[in-house]
């Protein structure tokens, strides 16, 4: 997510914390071989623990409302959410995209509109 000066999100319901993020494969073979998606934010609480112990959230990472709005603040952090592709299968090309919720971001994967798409090879 780009730095939008001034811009807020519109949470999609008043239990979302801010903009959501959700990856799927493009395909249904695509979303096989990926595994099991697992999204990273602030407000998972880290640990040096293996993920299968440490499982993340399954249904979707958030970019907390209080990174925003962006005007030029000395010292801003953008906000991250890390997405671990756990499982993916061996020998396989996946494409894979990542789109953004909330109401006031259109999404169109046709456009790359409040998306975004990209590749993985894993030999």
């Amino acid at each position: 997510m780009g730095r939008i000066y001034g811009w807020l999100p519109d949470p999609i319901d008043e239990f979302a914390t801010g903009v959501l993020v959700k990856c799927s494969g493009v395909t249904e073979d695509d979303t096989y071989n990926l595994g099991t998606i697992r999204y990273y934010d602030m407000d998972f609480k880290f640990s040096a623990i293996a993920p299968a112990k440490n499982p993340g959230k399954l249904t979707n990472g958030s970019f907390h409302s209080m990174f925003f709005p962006y005007k030029n603040q000395l010292a801003y952090l953008q906000p991250l959410v890390f997405v671990l592709f756990d499982g993916v299968k061996r020998n396989t090309f996946i494409r894979v995209r990542c789109w953004l919720i909330a109401k006031n971001i259109k999404v169109d994967f046709d456009k790359g509109e409040g998306s975004t798409q990209f590749e993985i090879i894993y030999d």
